[in-house]
């Protein structure tokens, strides 16, 4: 949440001030917006406020959320752009749910779609550095426990 406040008020910021204010709301007349989407772990920190410090089984949102993708079956670029943002969301699921399987199966399809639209070397050998270096061996290891240090306090 504090990361979507954070780019709305730099985006309010960056407006020129020679746009003149908004006119009232007419939906024949609606255009898209460049409002930023919030991030999947936005939302799940909303999801934990919202259920007020329950345990939330990420492992078990994981297992009925999660779809294997095979970068081979999009059949084009937008496919497969939609198919790395859930991939995405799917990872931080995974980082939520501290299983190292689960993040390394996401790891891998994540690198196999990247490569379809594109990714060259560089970035991709930059992200296996990332994966190698990290010390990710198992539930509260310094990954994991580093990862939700960042959430922020209420």
């Amino acid at each position: 949440m504090i990361g979507l406040a954070s780019r709305l008020n730099a985006e309010e910021k960056s407006k020129p001030e020679d746009v003149p204010p908004k006119a009232p709301f007419n939906p024949s007349q609606a255009q898209s917006s460049r409002l930023p989407l919030p991030s999947p772990y936005d939302k799940m920190l909303a999801i934990e406020v919202a259920t007020k410090g329950k345990k939330i089984q990420w492992g078990k949102v994981y297992d009925a959320v999660a779809i294997d993708v095979d970068a081979n079956s999009c059949p084009d670029k937008t496919s497969a752009a939609l198919a790395l943002g859930v991939k995405i969301a799917d990872g931080l699921v995974a980082v939520k749910s501290q299983d190292v399987e689960k993040l390394n199966s996401c790891a891998t399809q994540i690198e196999s779609i990247a490569k379809k639209l594109g990714a060259g070397e560089e970035e991709l050998r930059r992200a296996r550095l990332v994966r190698e270096r990290t010390p990710i061996r198992g539930s509260g290891s310094m990954f994991f426990s580093s990862w939700d240090s960042c959430r922020p306090t209420s």
